[in-house]
């Protein structure tokens, strides 16, 4: 090998020298330091991709760190004459590190106190979103941080005020309107123009939002918001939001006629067909003219009620969610007819809402994801990194549907039970049962990675959401497979190594596994080493033939996986082990770099106990090189009179590598 000398140039800069740039203005070298790193300047530098030498701290005289390297100091070296060096740089240097630090400091308070206030915002929200809840309305009031001369737009929240609960995510500019009348700032807006509905669902856009001005000016803006994402430190709650409701003029409410509504009413309660709750309906006995009944309306309101048309087996009347607010309701306007239904239904309300769906829906559903689970879990190619994520990606997709098909069958055996979860009364749709399926994944692994399921469900984000999915969850006896979940683990590392630049590492061929164990002669069951173990390609073959396999593995990564295939493993560098151990055979592949394959045969064949024999895969260099080390083996391998054959051209060509090989067998005599 020959010998190679790197001169690295002189630093451009000294510590002391002046500095100057239009953006910092004037600072002063503080530091120098060599780059470790090898990094290199794609542009900037005297050429493309210049090796960066030199990692130069400066400061300012306000006490400002800058990092840059000796091309850029070299460009902002400032006039001697104009600007003297500076002798007191390590004092600036200390001053602008505890600077870094107080700023670190009180950033770091204001993450907790903003934490704090985010979780306070997340309580209230438990507190106050009903259950049939979807979305909220949120007015924010705006101050626009705009600067026309740097073409900068932008806008600060001051505020955030949630106004209304929707049960529906649908942008509707009336329901808007509707729930900013119900607080006083924002009042104005109910009656805004038409141009105060902005539709910006578009790339950069802002969304929809009922706001007098553009999208970045001050004042008041009404939009609809999902999830979590609303919960800011500070937030506020109207009445409305919470459930309050105001108090009506005594002027606004008309005389109902007694002869109108006392004695006429009958309460039944039913189930509203589309959203799934249980109400408690005052039916009229007898039609009543148009005066009458905006009257009723009026008094029903104030109590939460509302106007139910007849549906199907449903009757018409005055809806309350509430079996007291209607008795109420109907107390008011003189009574209740004899016969009526109220209290001899079932008390659903009191103890959980009906379901929106039957077991036969909920079968159909899971039957029908077997599809889109066989098509997820498909064999699919992964010989680029990209496809690999891509079959990894489709698996969990497949996973999950496996899961949401396990959660329906359940859930259908529960609700012929009786005995069903209240948070899942409203799963209806294959879409709902596949969200809330869903597992929360590590996504750490860089561009390539597909994420590693960690057991347990995703968080949506959405407090109600999180509790449908924990009661999905909590259906299943194992809502994870351990035995699917370690074959995904050793998949998932598998394809890792593949793309892995791990030195020496090239997996054996089957084929040559094969031979490799015939030409041992091993008798059954015999306890064989491999000290190279890498993936478990030999390993793996010596087991499926009833033998016990005892590997070395250096790196850690290749040991994980050795383990999620249940080999015993000792991690390790195998030429600094103890060597008191012997087995019947020594089965190996060791890396072949800088002759480590000579080095590794002769310590293997010291653990081969007497009788027993070592094959191992080598680089066809130690036929044929003359250097001491190669020449050496060979006289060795002639002395225990050993074999060597040459292996085909190409036969690791599936490994990745077309390089030469031989494999040797060696047997040591018994003592």
């Amino acid at each position: 090998m020959n010998a190679q000398t790197t001169i690295v140039a002189p630093c451009p800069v000294i510590v002391g020298q002046p500095l100057y740039c239009s953006a910092h203005g004037l600072h002063w070298v503080a530091t120098i330091e060599p780059n470790a790193a090898g990094q290199f300047l794609a542009i900037g530098g005297p050429a493309p991709m210049s090796p960066i030498r030199w990692d130069i701290v400066a400061v300012s005289s306000d006490a400002k760190r800058f990092t840059m390297d000796e091309y850029t100091a070299t460009k902002r070296a400032a006039d001697g004459e104009r600007f003297p060096a500076r002798s007191d740089v390590a004092d600036l240097l200390a001053l602008a590190d505890s600077a870094a630090e107080t700023r670190r400091a009180a950033y770091q308070q204001e993450q907790v106190e903003t934490q704090a206030g985010r979780s306070a915002a997340e309580s209230a929200i438990a507190q106050y979103k009903p259950a049939w809840a979807e979305c909220a309305i949120i007015a924010e009031l705006h101050e626009d941080a705009s600067d026309s001369a740097s073409d900068y737009h932008n806008h600060r929240t001051v505020r955030t005020v949630v106004l209304a609960w929707s049960s529906h995510r649908r942008d509707l500019f009336a329901e808007m309107r509707k729930a900013a009348a119900t607080f006083p700032e924002t009042a104005h807006l109910a009656e805004a123009p038409e141009n105060a509905e902005h539709r910006e669902k578009y790339s950069m856009g802002a969304g929809y939002y009922l706001k007098n001005g553009w999208r970045d000016s001050s004042g008041w803006c009404v939009k609809k918001s999902h999830g979590q994402y609303f919960a800011v430190a500070g937030l506020e709650f109207s009445d409305s939001a919470k459930g309050i409701t105001p108090a009506k003029p005594a002027a606004a409410t008309r005389d109902i006629p007694p002869s109108a509504a006392g004695g006429l009413f009958t309460i039944e309660e039913h189930t509203h067909t589309k959203k799934g709750f249980q109400m408690h309906i005052a039916i009229m006995g007898e039609r009543v003219d148009r005066d009458t009944y905006d009257a009723l309306l009026s008094a029903a309101r104030p109590l939460g009620g509302w106007y139910s048309k007849p549906w199907g087996g449903t009757p018409g009347g005055f809806a309350f969610k509430d079996g007291a607010k209607a008795r109420q309701f109907v107390a008011e306007q003189g009574g209740a007819a004899p016969g009526s239904n109220e209290g001899k239904a079932r008390p659903v309300a009191d103890s959980k809402p009906a379901p929106s769906t039957g077991p036969a829906k909920l079968r159909a559903h899971a039957d029908s994801m077997q599809a889109k689970i066989d098509h997820c879990l498909r064999d699919r190619d992964t010989n680029t990194p990209r496809k690999a994520r891509m079959a990894a990606e489709a698996r969990n997709e497949g996973t999950q549907w496996e899961r949401a098909q396990r959660i329906a069958r359940t859930l259908a055996e529960r609700l012929e039970a009786g005995d069903y979860p209240s948070a899942l009364a409203r799963v209806s749709t294959k879409a709902e049962l596949f969200d809330l399926a869903a597992e929360a994944m590590d996504r750490g692994g860089g561009y390539y990675d597909a994420g590693r399921p960690l057991g347990r469900p995703y968080d949506h984000r959405d407090l109600a959401k999180n509790d449908k999915a924990a009661a999905a969850w909590a259906l299943l006896d194992a809502p994870t497979d351990p035995a699917r979940a370690n074959e995904e683990e050793l998949r998932r590392q598998l394809e890792a190594m593949r793309f892995a630049k791990i030195p020496g590492y090239f997996p054996t061929p089957s084929a040559l596994v094969v031979e490799m164990i015939e030409r041992a002669e091993l008798p059954d069951g015999a306890d064989v080493l491999e000290p190279s173990a890498g993936s478990g390609a030999i390993a793996d073959a010596l087991r499926d033939a009833g033998h016990n396999v005892h590997c070395i593995e250096r790196h850690a990564s290749l040991a994980d996986i050795l383990r999620l295939k249940g080999h015993e493993v000792e991690q390790g560098d195998f030429m600094e082990l103890d060597t008191a151990r012997q087995f019947a055979a020594v089965i190996m592949n060791p890396p072949f770099e800088n002759g480590q394959d000579v080095e590794h045969v002769r310590r293997a064949f010291e653990m081969v106990r007497p009788g027993g024999a070592l094959v191992a895969i080598m680089g066809a260099g130690v036929s044929f090189r003359a250097q001491r080390p190669y020449s050496t083996f060979r006289e060795w391998l002639e002395e225990q009179g050993g074999e060597m054959a040459e292996i085909p051209a190409g036969a690791f060509k599936e490994s990745g590598t077309g390089v030469a090989s031989v494999m040797i067998v060696v047997r040591k005599g018994a003592e």
